[in-house]
């Protein structure tokens, strides 16, 4: 029996948000002097598959500070503390004024569906944004008070596919593994990820959401 659901929160409860998208870049435009949109969002996305693909393969953990550094090195500028710093905490003010929008109009009614039968949990990695920010834009955006918590890897210095995050979660709800379910739309951290530590898992396909009979009978 399914006592707790968790749910990563990119890409299966929200997407991105266009004027935070659009916000980003004139942030770091405005602090490089580098006034190409398209090669800021080209370093952005760059430096994001490279670091998916290491953590997918290791569960390796990278901060919002590291991820920047990594922004404005491959955009040949000066990676300066003070610099960075400023950086991330105005693009986590902004991922606030702009919160993510939800993947489907659907998830408040499971979710509502849900929440007396089992505790709901959000667990996922964290890149440029941090946990306490991503709680912060999930209270704006309407999510927040459906989840009995939430597990996200900065605050806890693993990501997903790594075993130890699951295991956190696992501890936090105070249940065995087989009466977790996770929900998310990425195969190996979301899927393949929580099954090696005994967890159910189920994939979401936001094109075709909660088509799968899995949904209908929870």
């Amino acid at each position: 029996m399914i006592k707790a659901i968790s749910i990563d929160f990119w890409g299966t409860l929200c997407s991105g948000n266009k004027e935070y998208s659009a916000g980003r870049l004139n942030i770091i435009a405005g602090y490089t002097k580098i006034n190409n949109p398209a090669l800021i969002k080209s370093a952005i996305k760059s430096v994001k598959d490279e670091l998916f693909g290491v953590i997918d393969n290791t569960g390796l953990f990278f901060d919002s500070h590291y991820v920047c550094s990594a922004i404005l090195s491959k955009l040949n500028y000066p990676a300066h503390r003070f610099v960075v710093n400023a950086i991330v905490s105005d693009l986590n003010r902004l991922f606030v004024d702009y919160p993510p929008v939800i993947t489907t109009p659907l998830w408040p009614e499971y979710l509502n569906k849900w929440k007396p039968k089992c505790q709901l949990w959000v667990l996922s990695n964290t890149m440029l944004i941090d946990g306490k920010h991503m709680k912060m834009a999930m209270k704006k955006n309407g999510l927040y008070n459906f989840f009995t918590g939430s597990v996200f890897s900065d605050e806890h210095g693993h990501s997903k596919p790594n075993p130890l995050l699951y295991k956190i979660l696992i501890q936090e709800t105070g249940l065995v593994p087989s009466e977790i379910l996770h929900i998310g739309d990425n195969i190996i951290t979301d899927i393949a990820g929580p099954t090696t530590v005994g967890m159910k898992s189920l994939l979401f396909n936001k094109k075709t959401p909660f088509e799968n009979d899995t949904f209908k009978t929870l």
